[in-house]
């Protein structure tokens, strides 16, 4: 399909549009917050939403089947091809909300705290209009137009309604809702790939923490552990030893107090560490904080001690300071324990799993002292290496799928400032068009 630049413009209320465009608001061509759906009996099978089973991307994530007459009272009902909008905050401004599709018996019901978009019959495409309601321009103006109080804000049925677009015929419509979709359906690829990854991750560390890759013979080849003893972390190699990991790591480290220091050092917040992949994603001015901070060196291990953020960690190449809810941790013998292997380390289910059980209900922070008493098991110095250097091969994988993603949506972006806005168009043939 070929896509062309427009030359014939005219002048709108939202800016310039094709002189074959209208500017019209989202009400002309779809009902918002339609009428109840009532069925002819309590016993029928319906689709049920929460504000959970929507993603951040606006996907439909999941689904569960409930009685008619369990979910008629109290709930939104909608239909197949339906779109739905979270109207409040956070939950609008994070992009929650989605294309329904494959209802059961077709009908739905969720949240109340979702608007109902439902495309009118040759004047709306419902693909079309739910890559509208993903449009940053749309976010942004929601969340100018909220009204409540804190916490409780919503966006109202009447900015949606009253919510200019550009609008091309239906059948062009049809058309660019098909060409952003090819690209949606290129970042799911791309999103199950790095899901099959990280799994492969998860069990390629189970196995690498349990037999580990053995020992290397007389021409370096590795060659598999053979024999195996019991240990207080479970079976593991006889060629390792173990401890606790108090006895290799601390976590005590330098204080930084602005009030001292006059040198500014990057910071590192919870927010700046990416939920389960080491990504540092920014850091602050250190001059800026009002609080004192630990400081950490090129190469020490973070590690969110906060649930639930416990799956939140890094390993800085620089120097710096980070917030008093990240452990920094350092391993006390560089030639017993590499720094690498506990970077991996931290990252397997037994760590996480330890340091869920340690946090408290009042505080629901990790305990380094019940933490620190879990066995660490110890392959030789140069299997350790071995271990990590596998863990960086599928790190590294998992890098480039997300590079990989994050260009792909760059040029979803893109082509939606495009093609809405009619800068760019889609040929439609005469034919289709009568």
């Amino acid at each position: 399909m070929s896509i062309w630049i427009e030359t014939k413009l005219k002048e709108s209320d939202i800016g310039k549009i094709p002189v074959d465009w209208s500017c019209t608001s989202l009400n002309k061509i779809a009902d918002i917050n339609p009428k109840p759906i009532k069925l002819d009996s309590d016993d029928i099978e319906v689709s049920f939403v929460g504000m959970t089973d929507v993603s951040e991307s606006a996907k439909l994530m999941n689904t569960t089947n409930r009685l008619y007459g369990e979910v008629k009272k109290g709930f939104t009902s909608f239909q197949d091809n339906d779109v739905l909008v979270a109207k409040i905050t956070p939950c609008f401004e994070n992009g929650k909300g989605a294309l329904i599709s494959n209802l059961t018996n077709g009908t739905g019901f969720g949240s109340t705290e979702f608007h109902v978009i439902r495309a009118k019959e040759q004047k709306g495409c419902p693909e079309f209009i739910h890559h509208i309601t993903t449009t940053h321009n749309f976010r942004v103006k929601g969340e100018m137009n909220m009204t409540g109080t804190a916490g409780q804000k919503r966006v109202g049925r009447d900015f949606i309604a009253s919510y200019l677009i550009a609008c091309p015929p239906f059948v062009e419509q049809q058309k660019i809702a098909k060409v952003l979709s090819t690209v949606d359906k290129k970042i799911d690829l791309i999103d199950q790939k790095i899901e099959e990854t990280e799994k492969l991750k998860t069990g390629i560390m189970q196995k690498l923490f349990s037999e580990g890759i053995g020992v290397q013979d007389e021409n370096g080849d590795w060659q598999p552990h053979t024999e195996f003893q019991n240990s207080p972390f479970g079976k593991i190699p006889r060629a390792w030893k173990y401890a606790p990991v108090k006895s290799l790591v601390s976590i005590k480290s330098p204080k930084y107090d602005p009030k001292i220091k006059t040198e500014s050092l990057p910071c590192i917040e919870l927010e700046h560490l990416s939920q389960g992949s080491g990504e540092i994603l920014g850091t602050v001015n250190s001059l800026e904080l009002a609080s004192t901070k630990n400081c950490f060196a090129k190469g020490d291990v973070l590690f969110g001690k906060l649930r639930p953020y416990l799956k939140k960690f890094a390993k800085p190449n620089f120097n710096g300071v980070c917030s008093s809810e990240i452990w920094v941790m350092k391993t006390t013998d560089n030639k017993v324990l590499h720094n690498d292997f506990w970077f991996y380390f931290i990252q397997s289910e037994r760590f996480i799993n330890e340091a869920n059980k340690s946090c408290g209900t009042k505080m629901p922070r990790a305990d380094w002292k019940v933490v620190s008493e879990l066995i660490l098991p110890i392959p030789s110095f140069c299997e350790q290496l071995g271990i990590a250097k596998i863990l960086e091969c599928v790190d590294a994988k998992l890098g480039l799928l997300k590079q990989q993603k994050a260009e792909t949506q760059r040029l979803k972006k893109g082509l939606m400032q495009k093609l809405l806005t009619g800068e760019w168009r889609v040929p439609v043939e005469e034919t289709e068009a009568a």
